[in-house]
């Protein structure tokens, strides 16, 4: 019997400990979101990157002046790869401007445009 016993509170501890872990997961991910300004039309950027993070299509990005802001999904099917994410690296310059939906990324000598959320330039 005292083995018995011993496994069902090894089932109920394991059990536990997974959901304690799970549940603290989900809470440094929503944290981790609230800490970044979503990027919408009416805020503006201008700064250089010093890190990014891609996540599902948007990214996650820290500028210079110490900002961090969310990017949504942002294409534009006339570049490859077409995501912002996919082609902004540490060092390039975006710039949005206030109640406007188009931001700029320069990258070098290039500058790229992209619509904040959504995509240009659907393939037919």
């Amino acid at each position: 019997m005292k083995i018995k016993s011993k496994a069902k509170y090894w089932y109920i501890f394991s059990i536990s400990f997974i959901l304690l872990l799970g549940l603290g997961l989900l809470v440094i991910e929503f944290n981790k979101n609230m800490t970044y300004e979503l990027i919408e039309k009416k805020s503006s950027l201008k700064n250089q990157i010093v890190k990014i993070k891609p996540s599902h299509g948007s990214c996650y990005i820290e500028l210079e002046d110490g900002r961090k802001v969310l990017i949504p999904q942002s294409k534009n099917y006339d570049y490859s790869p077409v995501g912002i994410c996919e082609i902004a690296s540490v060092g390039d310059s975006i710039i949005k401007y206030i109640n406007n939906d188009t931001m700029h990324l320069i990258k070098g000598n290039n500058k790229y445009v992209f619509k904040t959320g959504s995509a240009l330039n659907l393939p037919d």
